[in-house]
């Protein structure tokens, strides 16, 4: 818990505010591939993820069969057949992709252990990144690249959990993590940017000035209820139905009444479609998953 008077905490938080912060802070992540990758995901997830490039990425939720959040993350095509799946959650995600896999034709598995993410964060972090001989200047948000920090292989992401310019550094755990972190910390010197070391200053107290929240904080939650409807993937269809598409007057009871069909028609490009919207308990459909 941060206090007002806790100058340290106050110290990083400006440090990312008005010149650049850097910690360590690996998200779980999954990757999975196969030839039915992009289907399956597509099916699993609500924001389409068909027609991403490689090394692009898309923020998204994943729902249970009442239509509400379990997860959300960030889903980014690695190649043509595979995706990395970030989240906080990996071992509950594999579970929940057993649990609905089905006969897709897919592979997938939690590899967290292997990497490490350095994630640099600030209105100067390409400076920071250029210190590291690393140019981003032409890296848009969500898209991935891979790179050389020190001679090891990294993967750069433009992205982040702060509200500001941002980058996560993607690095193999063990000597190339730990000569990725030495030149962190030199660039950091040069640069009087130390590495953040206070948990609550960039994943509570820097988010939430920028009203970003945990998947903790949408647990339950429809994507309306959350705030996340713009994040839905539907068709011209559902969109003119105007039960669906609630009024001002009924945003606190907005729900996300998306249902999910089988995996051989979302192959063929079907979104998530709006069920009748009689009732506002209209369920993720449990059989297509």
């Amino acid at each position: 818990m941060l206090f007002r008077e806790d100058e340290a905490a106050r110290a990083q938080a400006l440090q990312v505010r008005e010149n650049v912060g850097w910690y360590l802070w690996t998200h779980d992540q999954v990757t999975l591939s196969g030839l039915d990758a992009e289907a399956f995901l597509d099916h699993m997830l609500v924001n389409r993820v068909a027609g991403l490039g490689v090394g692009r990425g898309r923020y998204t939720t994943m729902l249970n069969e009442e239509g509400r959040i379990i997860d959300d993350l960030v889903v980014t095509r690695v190649g043509e057949q595979e995706f990395w799946l970030s989240t906080l959650y990996g071992p509950h995600m594999v579970r929940w992709f057993d649990a609905h896999k089905g006969d897709a034709d897919v592979t997938y598995a939690d590899t967290t252990a292997t990497w490490d993410m350095y994630s640099v964060q600030g209105p100067n972090a390409g400076t920071f990144m250029a210190e590291l001989g690393v140019d981003v200047s032409e890296l848009k948000r969500f898209q991935m690249v891979e790179a050389t920090i020190v001679g090891k292989d990294v993967h750069i992401d433009r992205g982040g959990f702060t509200g500001e310019l941002g980058y996560e550094i993607y690095v193999r755990r063990g000597e190339d993590s730990e000569a990725v972190y030495a030149a962190l910390e030199a660039a950091g010197k040069k640069m009087d940017a130390p590495r953040l070391n206070i948990l609550e200053v960039y994943v509570r107290s820097l988010p939430t000035e920028k009203g970003m929240a945990l998947r903790q904080d949408y647990f339950g939650l429809t994507p309306y209820e959350a705030g996340l409807a713009g994040r839905c993937t539907w068709t011209r269809t559902s969109w003119a139905r105007r039960p669906c598409s609630p009024s001002r007057r009924t945003t606190r009871r907005r729900v996300a009444h998306l249902w999910a069909s089988s995996l051989s028609a979302r192959a063929t490009r079907t979104s998530h479609r709006a069920r009748s919207c009689t009732s506002a308990a209209c369920p993720w459909a449990s059989a297509a998953r």
